[in-house]
């Protein structure tokens, strides 16, 4: 098959998967406001937060921030471009992981079965439409592919 073909079909699933992380969220159910406030604190002092910082009852207990990179770029993001800048920023995230490895795929496999995968793994990779860490976790395992 030749590459053009290949770069339409990764490129329909991208622009759908885009559509499909594109739909309207409930803001009181995800978690975007702990990380926009994590990147604001970060770009004010300088520092990473360590501890449990958006508890009452014990907000100097300390653990892993494991989202600590992608806090500041949120944050950055939704001062430049507003939250709909930031919801734009997730969702190509998600489009370019899946085309990404769709079109990595069909380098390696029938092109039918990258096909019939994809239609059974995009659900699971759009379900979570928030604004959520994992969408560059998504791009960068992509690209290691």
């Amino acid at each position: 098959m030749t590459s053009r073909p290949k770069t339409l079909i990764s490129f329909g699933f991208a622009v759908l998967a885009f559509f499909l992380v594109s739909q309207k969220i409930f803001l009181t159910t995800a978690d975007l406001g702990r990380y926009l406030q994590a990147g604001r604190l970060f770009f004010q002092t300088g520092q990473i937060i360590r501890t449990n910082f958006f508890s009452y009852t014990y907000s100097n207990f300390p653990f892993v921030n494991h989202h600590w990179a992608i806090a500041p770029l949120f944050y950055a993001i939704k001062s430049l471009f507003g939250f709909a800048g930031l919801s734009v920023f997730y969702a190509l995230l998600i489009a370019g992981a899946v085309f990404l490895i769709t079109h990595l795929a069909q380098q390696q496999a029938p092109r039918r079965w990258v096909i019939f995968s994809t239609i059974l793994l995009l659900p699971l990779l759009t379900y979570r439409r928030e604004v959520r860490p994992e969408g560059i976790s998504f791009l960068f395992l992509a690209s290691d592919i």
